[in-house]
């Protein structure tokens, strides 16, 4: 594990964690249902699935199916567009290139900043292309993961940068106004990015490491993309109703 992530964020992550070690089936069948996608392009490439697409277990068969294969253009769009629910990732020039550069960063563990502006939308081709080493990189999944960090005021701690939320409860909190506002005393606007956020050339890749690091420990017996659906799932949850019974605001006269 890289140094960059510090042994005190590691180890107060597995703590907090570790409260779903016994229930976590039970919280990704409650809240993962993808019984309104539309399968039917990829079913003419082979896909087959049978059932409820609600839970766990549509995600594996659909994660073994593209699991190491090449993932052609028009079924990155469909992940993206489909699956991820982001309409916003356009059919065009640009996302193609951004596409084909992104195949490249991830070999050279390294992201320009036009890459990583839309993170959300090309990791999700990434965790289809292997789901054991990347993982999705969304803004729900950030926002547990920094609040986590941020309410155990972990000395020295760096922060992931968040993509913008498209989830309206989690709009009504915006996460990184309330680290500006935790730290504003502590740091100048000189230092305040390279203090409290990763680099976003490399903030995915620590991301991935420390989902696989963290599954590892916690949750051996299950697929490490699980972690990923956890954050993702408490985020509007189990993390907003934490941040919001714990968060106060008070104005100086």
């Amino acid at each position: 594990m890289t140094t960059e992530l510090s042994s005190d964020v590691i180890s107060t992550l597995k703590q907090e964690l570790r409260l779903y070690q016994e229930n976590m089936n039970d919280v990704l069948n409650n809240y993962t249902d993808f019984e309104s996608l539309d399968i039917s392009a990829i079913s003419k490439d082979g896909f087959k699935f049978e059932g409820t697409k609600k839970g766990t277990s549509f995600i594996d068969k659909l994660r073994t199916f593209f699991h190491k294969k090449n993932i052609d253009y028009p079924t990155s769009l469909w992940i993206i567009n489909k699956w991820g629910g982001i309409g916003s990732f356009k059919d065009s020039e640009l996302n193609k290139q951004r596409i084909s550069k992104f195949e490249s960063g991830l070999k050279k563990r390294k992201l320009s900043k036009d890459l990583f502006s839309v993170i959300s939308s090309l990791s999700k081709i990434a965790s289809f292309m292997n789901s054991e080493e990347y993982f999705v990189y969304d803004s729900r999944v950030i926002y547990s993961l920094n609040w986590l960090i941020l309410k155990n005021n972990i000395p020295n701690a760096k922060f992931f940068p968040m993509p913008e939320s498209r989830s309206k409860i989690l709009t009504l909190f915006d996460l990184n106004t309330i680290i500006n506002l935790f730290y504003m005393e502590n740091i100048t606007n000189d230092e305040y990015t390279s203090k409290l956020f990763f680099d976003t050339k490399n903030a995915y890749f620590l991301y991935c490491d420390l989902i696989k690091e963290l599954s590892k420990e916690l949750f051996p017996d299950l697929k490490p993309y699980y972690l990923e659906m956890l954050l993702f799932v408490i985020a509007d949850n189990q993390i907003f109703d934490d941040l919001r019974s714990t968060v106060q605001l008070t104005i100086k006269k």
